[in-house]
């Protein structure tokens, strides 16, 4: 029977605004309980014959199923789609399928996060299903795939970190280094030093990213994380011809590990090394991203507290910067944060 594509994308549409304005009644409304045309339409996605859909309708259709993945975020639940369930599994596959698509989007990686955020616990544990989710998020982010970088990051964000927020310690290592361990291969921090590809710039980013994402309890294994790969934070940030997308990925990773990090006792020292590289990279190449990020530090730790000697490293470096800033003149001052 032939498939009226026109109605098959209606009805995709259609279903997600009524998901959508469901799930936004809030506690007017059971969010326990999915609609049983939902339910049905949501159970009936991955048999649909996207694959033999003709153009344009393949694409149109993948973004509209997508869409409603995410309009369901409210009810996909473990409850109902465990990862060791026959649907839990059958969702995890099609919303794969999206992202691997040659036609992906930003509406297919969204889909993606939200089946495996919201089944990170007990997807985990779930053994043969956990290595294989693992093994084909590695290919999506670190494959030769048509993700582009900005979608690849939004990934390791949205769905990596919390999965691997989800592992016990002794197997948080292991499965972030099969993430970050092909990346250092790709970007030596002594090639930095030289010209910074766009190939270079999307694989410092996404180590960083990729260090950055989950959220761990014992906060002392992303300061050794941060340790590691201080080379790598290093050539991205004070390298002088680094791209100031490499500068913003840095300091994303170096503000939101110490962030989590305040009371740790190893944190005055690595702001001892961090403060100074940052005010550099203002003061000389005019990053907005490391000015940003030492204002950032300054505010989160109250420009060194009760701390004499690191109080006056902030001092120091925050009142040389702003007076090159300010000596800069109007473009410079431009630069400083709201």
């Amino acid at each position: 029977q032939a498939v009226d594509w026109a109605q098959a994308e209606l009805a995709l549409v259609l279903s997600a605004a009524a998901a959508e304005a469901l799930a936004g009644l809030g506690e007017d409304y059971d969010s326990s309980t999915l609609p049983s045309q939902l339910a049905q339409l949501c159970g009936a996605l991955p048999q649909l014959p996207l694959t033999s859909a003709p153009a344009p309708w393949a694409c149109l259709l993948e973004a509209a199923a997508a869409e409603l993945l995410s309009a369901l975020d409210t009810w996909i639940v473990p409850s109902r789609f465990s990862p060791r369930s026959a649907e839990g599994r059958i969702l995890l596959a099609f919303a794969f399928g999206l992202a691997a698509s040659q036609h992906a989007s930003s509406s297919s990686v969204d889909a993606l996060t939200v089946v495996i955020s919201n089944l990170a616990q007990p997807l985990a544990s779930a053994g043969e299903a956990a290595v294989e989710t693992f093994r084909m998020l590695q290919e999506l982010c670190l494959g030769a795939g048509g993700l582009p970088p900005h979608l690849r990051e939004r990934l390791v964000r949205g769905a990596i970190g919390p999965l691997l927020s989800q592992l016990p310690e002794q197997q948080l290592n292991p499965a972030i280094e099969t993430f970050v361990a092909p990346l250092r291969a790709t970007l030596p921090p002594a090639c930095s030093i030289t010209a910074w590809t766009p190939d270079k710039v999307a694989a410092a980013r996404l180590l960083f990213h990729c260090l950055a994402a989950p959220q761990v309890t014992n906060c002392e294994v992303q300061l050794q994380w941060l340790s590691t790969h201080w080379p790598w934070l290093e050539a991205a940030v004070a390298s002088p011809g680094s791209h100031e997308q490499a500068v913003d990925g840095a300091c994303f990773l170096l503000t939101a590990v110490l962030s989590q990090a305040r009371t740790a006792t190893v944190v005055p020292e690595v702001l001892r090394r961090t403060v100074p590289l940052l005010a550099a990279a203002t003061a000389g190449r005019g990053s907005a991203s490391a000015l940003s990020a030492l204002a950032s530090l300054v505010r989160m730790f109250r420009g060194g507290g009760t701390d004499a000697t690191l109080a006056e490293v902030f001092a120091v470096h925050a009142v040389g910067t702003a007076r090159q800033l300010l000596d800069g003149g109007e473009e410079s001052v431009a630069q400083l944060p709201a």
